[in-house]
């Protein structure tokens, strides 16, 4: 089971975004498969009232969330070789397209949150940027960059447990084999 696997990602317009998975299902040899008893969630971030809600049925290999506009964001979602895209409009689901090439802010997949691959900007009251890092043998962990080039010292963050921008990926155990 996978409980509480939460996707955090804050949005332009004062909104977060968020998603959560029931259940975590593995393949035959035990590796991690598919995630299951998808919940997307948005909310104002100032008082914390919840602003829409959308289950995503069936076995999800990977789900992104991506902004789309000022304060909105969109959901791609890779559900068993059915991959379709929505919103969250009115409260619900609302099956959409969303602009090709528009990269994903977070990404949620059977490992848990995937790395950004790429630096992102801090928010316009802040000048610099951010990044996932991660090395061999190395906890993962998140580095900014304050404005100023290679010159401006990075400050990292993370932890014997490591720290991501979006989330942080699964620590899998080995799945147990029945017992004859």
């Amino acid at each position: 089971q996978l409980a509480g696997c939460v996707l955090l990602k804050y949005g332009i317009g004062r909104r977060i975004a968020y998603v959560t998975a029931e259940k975590l299902i593995r393949g035959e040899g035990g590796q991690a498969a598919a995630i299951r008893g998808l919940v997307a969630k948005e909310v104002e971030l100032a008082t914390l009232t919840p602003l829409g809600r959308g289950v995503v049925e069936g076995d999800v290999r990977r789900l992104e969330i991506v902004p789309v506009g000022p304060g909105h964001f969109g959901y791609r979602v890779d559900r068993a070789g059915a991959p379709f895209t929505f919103r969250l409009n009115d409260g619900h689901l609302d099956p959409g397209a969303i602009p090709k090439g528009t990269p994903a802010s977070a990404t949620l997949t059977p490992a848990g949150v995937a790395p950004i691959p790429r630096p992102l900007r801090l928010p316009a009251t802040c000048t610099g940027s951010f990044r996932d890092t991660a090395g061999p043998d190395q906890a993962p962990g998140v580095e900014v960059r304050p404005s100023g080039g290679q010159r401006a010292t990075p400050i990292a963050i993370g932890g014997p447990f490591g720290a991501g921008s979006s989330g942080l990926p699964l620590e899998l155990q080995p799945a147990e084999q029945p017992k004859n």
